[in-house]
């Protein structure tokens, strides 16, 4: 309906526009693979009277409602309101995929010299805005979008932005609605076929799980990444940005900013990340967490996306080595008795700063997303492989690391005895990934990766196996970012399997965009004991919670849960009564069987 409905604006040419530059907007709550869209300012019709606090030349009122992604164009709303053909509402053309937490960035084109720009942090997670305003800086954001004017932005109803800017003319939003017409059109990437039965599409378990309650028991947490629950039964909550605060379930106080948090870089899906107890944190107060830090010299702050992304990958290799961006890093710390400071932080090891999952031999699994700016690939993969050096991607690919408590190396690690690989490396071949766990039966380490334009896996991760990446995916390169219009642009040799590359249990097509994972072993959801659970942040998939039943190491069967709640999944964890807390956009939910 909704792409008819564009076929008709162009063919009856209803209103238009003239293009004067272009913008992008990136959706803040897609950390790692967010969907961005382009619009393209243009200038309204000159009118008789301007508000008075507006600029000079500014004129009519624009409102526009931002998609997440392409689904959302199904459901997104275009009004052309009034007798002289003003536009009222565009919706945002998907032009391309990116991974991100950065903020929106909405500015407009109509100059030639860089002016001030007025930067919109979006979370429609929780569907408030946050007005910032920032200056331009050199390298800060494209050469493009600098050059440009202010735009003023008004606090407006759920996912809309309400921006005063100048029009003009005619001829932009047929443009506007070819490029959605041709988004809309574009194919998905073909389904790969399965190595084994069941590999994928898992058909919907015989009985469905009962009713649930969900109870908000906070919310304001904007960029909330993961928690610990602490044993007065607080949550301990880690924030994108830098920031730890206190949670309280039972009357949803949140507060202030913990001090003696290390300076974090808040760039992409850089920040900071997990946060997990020790087993003796009663008597010992210690915690472990995952951030990046900033390089020497550069005070902790948010970056836009450009920074980690385009200005990385755009440059030749030999000159992304001399670039200092920042460092991944796990550290310890003591959590002080009033909750309010960590203190002896420790730095255990870089390079790593996803997820940390404690095993049961009492060491450290650390995972840590695909380090591309270290070697001659991209954020999606290139179209070639590293099989005359498989050392690069040991060492820079998505990893596992294994150490101990201390930041020591335990002395079974499987390459201890190969110089070139990095000694802490226990297994490799990952893109980003986003939720680990120990299965309780087998006391394995499984884990859930992010792909590119699909080819989201989980994987039983195993010392010294090969996962694949940048070689070997059952997703392709983003259509969106090949500058030849080509479709499906094979990742790495093009191949979904190959020997020595470890098999997913199982992998969707398309992307679900997954987050936390949690194996469930309470009593409170009996039919659930034993499930896997992983968080969506697909608004194509629904921001769902999917439960994966299992038979020994397969998927039997898949639900997707909370389908009526609006919020990104994020993360997940069994609190000690059997009750499930989830972070969903800003807020926290509890889940409990309804009565």
């Amino acid at each position: 309906m909704f792409r008819e409905f564009l076929q008709r604006i162009v063919e009856g040419n209803q209103v238009a526009a003239r293009f004067v530059g272009e913008r992008q907007v990136v959706n803040e709550c897609h950390p790692h693979r967010a969907a961005a869209a382009l619009l393209r300012p243009f200038r309204a019709r000159e009118v008789d009277e301007d508000p008075p606090h507006q600029p000079r030349g500014h004129g009519e009122e624009m409102r526009t409602v931002l998609p997440a992604d392409a689904s959302a164009f199904d459901k997104a709303q275009i009004d052309f309101v009034d007798e002289r053909g003003r536009l009222e509402a565009v919706p945002g053309v998907l032009s391309r995929h990116l991974a991100t937490s950065d903020p929106m960035q909405l500015v407009v084109d109509d100059r030639d010299q860089p002016v001030e720009c007025r930067v919109i942090a979006l979370s429609p997670c929780d569907e408030e805005f946050r007005d910032i305003r920032r200056g331009c800086r050199d390298g800060g954001f494209y050469p493009s979008i600098c050059a440009g004017s202010s735009i003023d932005i008004a606090r407006e109803r759920r996912n809309h932005l309400r921006m005063k800017m100048p029009f003009r003319s005619a001829g932009a939003l047929v443009a506007i609605v070819a490029a959605m017409l041709s988004v809309l059109g574009a194919q998905s990437p073909p389904e790969p076929k399965p190595a084994f039965a069941g590999q994928t599409d898992a058909p919907a378990p015989g009985k469905p799980s009962p009713p649930i309650t969900v109870q908000t028991v906070a919310g304001g947490l904007t960029g909330a990444w993961a928690f610990a629950i602490l044993p007065n039964g607080a949550l301990l909550v880690t924030q994108n940005s830098g920031t730890m605060r206190i949670v309280r379930p039972d009357n949803g106080s949140v507060s202030a900013p913990l001090t003696g948090v290390p300076p974090v870089k808040s760039a992409a899906a850089q920040g900071l990340h997990d946060v997990v107890l020790d087993p003796d944190f009663a008597k010992n107060r210690t915690l472990y967490f995952t951030y990046f830090a900033p390089p020497r010299g550069e005070p902790a702050a948010s970056w836009p996306i450009t920074h980690f992304y385009e200005d990385v990958w755009t440059k030749p290799f030999a000159e992304r080595r001399t670039m200092d961006l920042g460092t991944e890093r796990v550290a310890r710390a003591k959590l002080s008795e009033d909750y309010s400071t960590l203190t002896d932080v420790d730095v255990l090891a870089e390079g790593v700063e996803r997820n940390i999952v404690l095993a049961p031999d009492g060491t450290m699994f650390v995972l840590g997303a695909d380090r591309f700016r270290f070697y001659d690939s991209d954020l999606d993969g290139v179209s070639h492989d590293f099989t005359d050096n498989p050392d690069i991607r040991r060492n820079f690919t998505g990893r596992a690391i294994r150490i101990n408590r201390d930041g020591s190396i335990p002395k079974n690690n499987p390459w201890l005895n190969r110089a070139t690989v990095l000694r802490e490396t226990f297994a490799h071949g990952f893109k980003d990934p986003e939720g680990a766990a120990i299965n309780p039966l087998t006391r394995e380490l499984w884990a859930v990766d992010h792909g590119p334009q699909g080819g989201d896996e989980i994987n039983i991760v195993r010392a010294g196996r090969d996962y694949g990446w940048p070689d070997v995916s059952y997703g392709t390169q983003y259509d969106a970012r090949q500058s030849d219009g080509k479709k499906n642009v094979p990742v790495g040799s093009g191949a979904n399997r190959k020997e020595g590359v470890e098999e997913p249990i199982y992998f969707w097509v398309p992307s679900i965009a997954p987050s936390g994972m949690m194996f469930y072993t309470g009593d409170l959801f009996p039919d659930w004991k034993g499930n896997l659970f992983v968080g969506s942040m697909s608004a194509e998939h629904g921001h769902k919670l999917v439960r994966l039943v299992l038979n020994g190491d397969r998927v039997v069967a898949e639900e997707k849960l909370l389908a009526d709640r609006k919020g990104r999944i994020r993360f997940m964890r069994q609190a000690p009564d059997g009750s499930i807390y989830v972070i969903a956009g800003a807020e926290i939910w509890r889940l409990t069987p309804r009565k």
